[in-house]
C-alpha cells in the first residue's frame, strides 16, 4: 500500500489528503498525483512565487525521478529566482547559471549545457521558460568571454573595507579601504 502526503496550499484545503492506493492502482495514482503537483507548479510560476514552486518541483523530482518535467519546472524556478540584481545594480550572472561565485569555464559550460537542455522553450512549456532561457543566454554572454567576464568581476567584487573605532563616541564604523590613512570624522558625532 502506498501512502503520499504532500504540502498543497489553497483556499479550500491546506492539504492534500491522504489517499492509499493499492497496488495494482498505483501507477494511474501515480500519474494523477504527479499532474497535481506540476499543476500546482505551474500556478506558482505564474504568480511568480518561485521558492515554493521549488519546493513541489523537488518533491515531484524526488517521487518521479525518471521525469523531465519536474527537471523542467525546477530550473525555470531557479532561474527565474536567481535574477535578482546585486548591490551595484548588476545581475548576478553567477547565479543564472547555478554556478558558484568565480567558477571556472568549464563548471559554466556544464551548467549552460544543461539549462539550455532544460529551458527550451520547445520543449519546456512551463510558464516564464522563455525568459528564463534568455537570462541564461545572457549570462553566458557575459561569462563566457575572458575579457567581459573579468569585467564583471571586477565591477561586482565588494570594495576592500576596515573598521576604526570613533574616539568620542566609541561606535565602530566601516569605511572603504580609499579612505585608509585618512583622518575621518564619525558620521555619528
Amino acid at each position: 500500500m502506498v501512502v503520499v502526503m504532500l504540502p498543497y496550499h489553497s483556499p479550500s484545503n491546506s492539504r492534500l489528503p491522504l489517499m492509499e492506493f493499492p497496488p495494482q492502482q498505483q501507477i494511474a495514482a501515480d500519474d494523477d498525483l504527479m499532474d497535481i503537483i506540476l499543476h500546482r507548479c505551474v500556478e506558482l510560476l505564474t504568480i511568480r512565487d518561485f521558492a515554493k514552486c521549488r519546493v513541489y518541483a523537488i518533491a515531484c523530482r524526488k517521487m518521479y525521478s525518471r521525469h523531465l518535467w519536474p527537471l523542467q519546472a525546477l530550473a525555470v524556478a531557479d532561474v527565474l529566482a536567481a535574477g535578482k540584481r546585486l548591490a551595484n545594480g548588476h545581475p548576478d550572472w553567477y547565479a543564472i547559471l547555478l554556478a558558484e561565485k568565480y567558477a571556472q569555464l568549464d563548471a559554466l559550460r556544464s551548467n549552460f549545457m544543461k539549462l539550455i537542455y532544460l529551458l527550451d522553450p520547445r520543449a519546456n512549456k512551463f510558464p516564464f521558460s522563455h525568459s528564463a532561457m534568455e537570462s541564461v543566454m545572457m549570462a553566458w554572454r557575459v561569462l563566457s568571454d575572458p575579457t567581459s567576464k573579468e569585467k564583471y568581476d571586477m565591477e561586482v567584487a565588494a570594495p576592500a573595507t576596515f573598521y576604526t573605532l570613533c574616539p568620542y563616541c566609541h561606535y565602530i564604523i566601516e569605511y572603504e579601504f580609499v579612505y585608509k590613512d585618512l583622518c575621518l570624522q564619525c558620521p555619528i558625532c
